[in-house]
C-alpha cells in the first residue's frame, strides 16, 4: 500500500505523545493497524503485541482491530514463514489488550480487586436490574425525606419539579443528573463546584461567576448581528437618491450600538443601564419611486430592531439587584437538589455493594481508584504502584476515537502511560468534528487542547508532544468533498462548534480516478418537492403523502441513473464499470418510520433493495416472508402469514388487489376468499 507523507509520519513517529487528527475517510484504521505492525516488527526494538494497550470505542471496533492485525501478521508470515517472532505474535494476539475502555477497566479491577472494598465474586448487572435497583433506592430515599417534615427545601423541590400529586418529575431529574455526572472523575465535587457558581450575595458577585461570560457573549453576539443588519440596510440607501432620511436614522442607530462598552470589561449592571438608554426612532417617509429597495431597508432594520430589543427580554428582564436575589434563591434550591443526588449516589453505591454488582460507570471510577493515589486531580496525577507496573508493561498506549473521551477516561489512560517519567508513549487518533457524545460528558475540549498545544510534526521541532493532520479523503470524489467543504465552512465556526472549518479541517481528495468519457461523478444536487403543476410528470401528487413522494423521487432518480448508463470506479478491479443497484446507498435519520414506505415504492418500481434495520435478522423482510411461507404450507388458513406472502416479491399482489379479494370473498378466512377469487 502506498502511504501519504502524513500517514507515514503517523505510522513511524516514536518517543512522543502523538495526536493524529484524522478526517473522515483518511485511512485512520489502516494507519493504526500499520503502526501496530511497525512496532511489533521493528528491526531494532520489536515489541510484543501483548505489551501494547489499544483502546477502541466499541466491542465491534476492538474485534475488527484484532482481526486486521492478525491478517497483517499473517501476510508478513507468508513472506517470512520461519520468523519465530511473528509466529509468537500470532500466539500472543489472543491475549493482547485490544479492547474498549470499560473492558480494560474491568480487567484492572479483577486483577486488583483486593485493593478495593469489593468481593472477588462481584458481577456486572444488566440494565434492567440496575434500573429496578435505582428505583428501589430512590423510593426509600424519598420516604426518609418525607418523614422529615422540617425539610422545607425538599418540599419546595417536589412542588417545583413534580407534577400535580406525584413526585416523578423530581425523581427523573435526580436520576438524569446522577447519570450525567458519572463521566466526571469526582461526581460529587463536580456538582458542588457547579452549584457554587450560583452563590451570589451582591450584584458585583455575578460578574465573577462562570456563567456571566456566557450571557455577555450571547448579548454581544446579538448586538453584532443587529449591527450587521443595520449596515446592510445602510448600504442599500446608496443605491438610489431619496434615502437621505433613512441614512441619517441608520447611522445614528449604528453609532448607538457601537458606543457599547467592551465585552471584556463591562459589568452586568452597566449592561442593564446601557440597554435602558436604547431607543429606535421612526423612519421618515420615503417619497421616491424605488419602493422595492425601501421595503428591503425597512425589513432589514425591523429584523435588527427585533434582535436588539429581544436582548432585554432574554437576559436583562430583572434589575441587577433583583437578578442577584433570584440567583441566590436558585442557589439554595440547587443545594437541596445536589444533596438529594449525592445522598442517592451514596445509597445506590451501598446497595450495589450489598448485592455485589457493578455497572459500567463503576468500572471507570473503581479503576481510577486503583490507578491513582488519593488527592490526584486531572492536572496533578499521582500514579499508584499498580499504575507504575502497567506503565512498565505497556510500551505504547493507542487510543481510537479520542475526540469522545471524557475526563475520567483521560485520567485512566494517562495514568498507565509514561508521560510522568518523561517517556511519552501515547498515540491518540480521532476527529473532533465527529464528536457527538457530549451529552454523555464526552469532552472534545481534551482533544482540542492538545490540538492547539502540540507542535506540528512537519516543523520537526524537538518536542515530545506532536500533532499530525490526516486531511486526505480516500472515499469520495473531489466534487463530493467540494460540496461538503462548502457546507461546513458556513456552519462550523469557533463560536458554534469550538473549531473553525479552516484549511486544516477541510477534506482533500486522496483518490485518483483514471480519465474517462463515460458518465460518472457529477454535480451535487438538491431535489425539491414543490406544490406546482407538473403536466409532463407521470406522478399524480394528490395520490401520495409527503413521505411517499420523497421515496418516489428517490426511486425515479435511481432509475434515471441506471437507464443513462452511469458508471462507477471499481477500486478492486481499477476500472470503470456500469452502476449496480448495490452501489447506491440511501441515508436517513431513522429507518423505522420510513421502512414500509420505501419497501412499498421500491417494490412497485421493481428496484431491488436491502434495508439495514435494528430489528435483527429474524425480523428482516426476507426472513419474515420465508417464515410466513412455512406457516401457510403447514396451515394456509392463517390470514397474516398468507397476506405477507401474497404481498411479497414472490407473488407481487398489490394492496388494491388484496383488498378486492377480501371484498369479493365475504367474511370467511382469507384462504377461502382467495379460492373463491381463483374460481371466478
Amino acid at each position: 500500500m502506498t502511504w501519504t507523507r502524513e500517514q507515514e509520519w503517523a505510522i513511524s513517529a516514536k518517543n512522543c505523545d502523538l495526536l493524529v487528527s484524522a478526517a473522515a475517510g483518511s485511512g485512520k484504521t489502516a494507519v493504526l493497524v500499520e503502526r501496530i505492525i511497525s512496532l511489533i516488527t521493528d528491526e531494532n526494538h520489536p515489541v510484543d503485541v501483548d505489551r501494547l494497550l489499544v483502546v477502541t470505542f466499541t466491542k465491534a471496533a476492538a474485534s475488527e482491530m484484532s482481526q486486521r492485525i492478525g491478517q497483517a501478521i499473517a501476510e508478513k508470515l507468508k513472506a517470512d514463514p520461519s520468523n519465530v517472532h511473528l509466529q509468537n505474535q500470532m500466539t500472543l494476539l489472543s491475549r493482547a489488550d485490544i479492547k474498549t475502555i470499560h473492558a480494560f477497566c474491568l480487567q484492572v479491577i479483577k486483577e486488583n480487586y483486593y485493593l478495593l472494598d469489593i468481593d472477588a465474586s462481584v458481577r456486572t448487572a444488566d440494565q434492567t436490574e440496575m434500573k429496578l435497583l435505582q428505583k428501589e433506592v430512590l423510593e426509600e430515599l424519598f420516604e426518609t425525606y418525607y418523614e422529615c417534615t422540617e425539610n422545607t427545601e425538599f418540599y419546595q423541590l417536589v412542588e417545583q419539579f413534580g407534577s400535580g400529586t406525584n413526585d416523578m418529575g423530581l425523581k427523573d431529574l435526580v436520576l438524569k443528573i446522577y447519570s450525567f455526572i458519572q463521566g466526571s472523575y469526582n461526581p460529587a465535587k463536580w456538582l458542588e463546584e457547579m452549584v457554587s457558581s450560583y452563590a451570589v450575595k451582591s450584584v458585583g458577585d455575578m460578574d465573577n461567576t462562570s456563567w456571566m461570560p456566557i450571557i455577555k457573549e450571547a448579548i454581544f453576539s446579538d448586538i453584532k448581528q443587529g449591527s450587521f443588519l443595520l449596515q446592510e440596510a445602510l448600504r442599500l440607501t446608496q443605491y438610489n437618491v431619496g434615502f437621505e432620511g433613512y441614512q441619517k436614522t441608520l447611522e445614528k442607530e449604528l453609532d448607538m450600538l457601537s458606543a457599547f462598552p467592551k465585552e471584556e470589561t463591562v459589568t452586568f449592571e452597566e449592561l442593564y443601564q446601557e440597554f435602558g438608554r436604547i431607543q429606535f426612532g421612526r423612519l421618515s417617509a420615503y417619497r421616491g419611486e424605488d419602493t422595492e429597495t425601501a421595503e428591503a431597508i425597512k425589513e432589514l432594520r425591523n429584523q435588527a430592531k427585533k434582535i436588539i430589543t429581544s436582548i432585554k427580554e432574554k437576559y436583562l428582564f430583572f434589575r441587577p439587584e433583583q437578578m442577584a436575589e433570584h440567583i441566590q434563591k436558585t442557589h439554595d434550591i440547587l443545594l437541596a437538589l445536589v444533596k438529594i443526588v449525592i445522598d442517592f449516589q451514596e445509597n445506590f453505591q451501598a446497595a450495589k455493594k450489598e448485592k455485589q454488582i457493578l455497572d459500567f460507570s463503576d468500572y471507570e471510577h473503581l479503576c481510577l481508584k486503583i490507578l491513582l493515589e488519593e488527592g490526584s486531580t486531572p492536572y496533578n496525577m499521582i500514579p499508584s504502584a499498580v499504575a507504575l507496573e502497567l506503565q512498565k508493561k505497556y510500551e505504547e498506549v493507542l487510543i481510537d476515537e479520542y475526540q469522545d473521551s471524557n475526563m475520567i477516561q483521560e485520567m485512566i489512560l494517562a495514568a498507565v502511560s509514561r508521560k510522568n517519567s518523561g517517556n511519552n508513549n501515547r498515540f491518540m487518533v480521532g476527529d473532533v468534528k465527529q464528536s457527538i457524545y457530549r451529552f454523555r460528558l464526552a469532552m472534545p475540549e481534551i482533544f482540542l487542547e492538545k490540538y492547539h498545544l502540540f507542535s506540528d510534526f512537519a516543523t520537526k521541532e524537538n518536542s515530545k508532544e506532536k500533532r499530525i493532520i490526516l486531511g486526505k479523503n480516500f472515499r469520495s470524489r473531489a466534487n463530493v468533498l467540494k460540496g461538503i467543504n462548502f457546507l461546513f465552512r458556513q456552519i462550523m465556526t469557533e463560536e458554534l462548534g469550538e473549531l473553525s472549518y479552516d484549511a486544516d479541517a477541510a477534506l482533500y481528495p486522496g483518490l485518483e480516478f483514471s480519465p474517462t468519457d463515460k458518465l460518472c461523478g457529477g454535480a451535487n444536487e438538491i431535489l425539491l418537492m414543490e406544490n406546482a403543476d407538473t403536466p409532463d410528470s407521470d406522478i399524480v401528487l394528490e395520490e401520495w403523502n409527503k413521505k411517499e413522494l420523497e421515496a418516489i423521487m428517490i426511486a425515479k432518480k435511481i432509475q434515471q441513473l441506471m437507464q443513462e448508463g452511469f458508471h462507477v470506479w471499481d477500486k478492486e478491479r481499477k476500472i470503470y464499470r456500469p452502476l449496480q443497484y448495490s452501489d447506491i446507498t440511501i441515508l436517513m435519520r431513522g429507518i423505522r418510520s420510513w421502512s414500509g414506505i420505501f419497501e412499498k415504492i421500491f417494490q412497485q418500481e421493481e428496484i431491488p433493495f436491502f434495508m439495514d434495520s435494528s430489528l435483527g435478522y429474524l425480523h428482516t423482510t426476507e426472513v419474515v416472508t420465508v417464515l410466513s411461507l412455512l406457516q401457510i404450507i403447514d396451515n394456509p388458513r392463517q390470514d397474516i402469514p398468507l397476506l405477507c406472502v401474497l404481498h411479497s416479491p414472490i407473488y407481487k399482489f398489490s394492496s388494491e388487489e388484496l383488498a378486492d379479494i377480501r371484498m369479493e370473498g365475504g367474511s370467511g378466512n382469507y384462504w377461502e376468499c382467495l379460492l373463491q377469487y381463483h374460481v371466478k
